[in-house]
């Protein structure tokens, strides 16, 4: 399933300047191979807020639970951090709750989503739970790097024994069944043109990052439809047996200095206008 290009104008204002701020996304999600039902769910509230969840492990319901969790968090605007830490432990109960109605076992969900906190300006909240992911990525003397990624709370990375049977690599925080740890936040400023990048394990498991960089070097700019669902089928490509989504959000921000360039244009222009009129009288 692959969501619609979106190309949004939005204009915001501030106490001295008047700035045009353009965001486009591409957005897909793939099921796995052998997979009944694609336990992926996100959402794009272009351009305040996007997000995507991952039902852990295959389990009971995995697909309701990651649904259950973006619908609350896309329903928050320019949250603070405790508001967003509110709404995952409401939503842990819920989820725990909604199962145990169904006749199901436990299940659960991770997490990635980037709130645009217009107050700040050019600031974005990031917050993630388990091992999806945020990245961004910038392109620089036309070369890109990834300047900017999110840690996952796997056993292995918050420094814990998995229990028998478990991958260290498995998240070792989840949505549903109890949060063991606090969802990771952090700030970010993209510039003009930067791209975030928010994508389940499906994706960020096999593609590292020297493939990550090919990926955006042969993605079109500006982003088109099919530019997330590339990404995804590239997982697949690499092997992945997990569900897979990305989702991929470019920034562009006018320059004040294009404004003035514009303006000075728009000033020569009439007084050639003028000499021109004044030749003729």
């Amino acid at each position: 399933m692959t969501t619609p290009y979106r190309d949004l104008d939005v204009l915001d204002s501030h106490p001295n300047t008047l700035e045009l701020e353009r965001c486009r996304f591409s957005a897909a999600s793939l099921e796995g191979p052998n997979h009944h039902i694609n336990q992926d769910s996100y959402v794009c509230n272009a351009p305040d807020f996007f997000g995507v969840a991952d039902g852990v492990g295959g389990g009971a319901l995995g697909e309701v639970a990651s649904a259950m969790l973006i619908k609350a968090l896309g329903e928050l605007k320019q949250p603070t951090t405790t508001e967003v830490d509110n709404v995952l432990k409401a939503t842990d109960r819920a989820i725990s709750h909604r199962l145990i109605q169904e006749g199901q076992g436990q299940g659960a969900a991770v997490c990635a989503a980037v709130w645009r906190q217009k107050e700040k300006k050019d600031g974005w909240l990031v917050m993630t739970v388990g091992d999806c992911k945020v990245m961004m990525a910038s392109l620089r003397n036309s070369a890109w790097s990834i300047c900017w990624s999110s840690t996952v709370q796997s056993y292995e990375h918050l420094g814990l024994p998995p229990p028998s049977g478990v991958s260290k690599e498995s998240p070792a925080n989840m949505v549903g069944c109890g949060m063991q740890h606090p969802a990771h936040f952090y700030t970010i400023k993209p510039n003009a043109n930067d791209i975030v990048i928010l994508c389940s394990d499906g994706f960020d498991n096999v593609c590292n990052e020297e493939e990550i960089l090919e990926l955006l070097n042969k993605t079109d700019l500006p982003l088109n439809s099919r530019s997330a669902q590339y990404w995804c089928e590239k997982a697949q490509e690499l092997g992945t047996r997990d569900d897979v989504t990305v989702i991929l959000v470019q920034t562009e921000t006018s320059s004040p200095h294009n404004w003035l360039a514009i303006g000075w244009s728009l000033i020569l222009i009439s007084v050639l206008i003028g000499l021109l009129l004044w030749g003729y009288l």
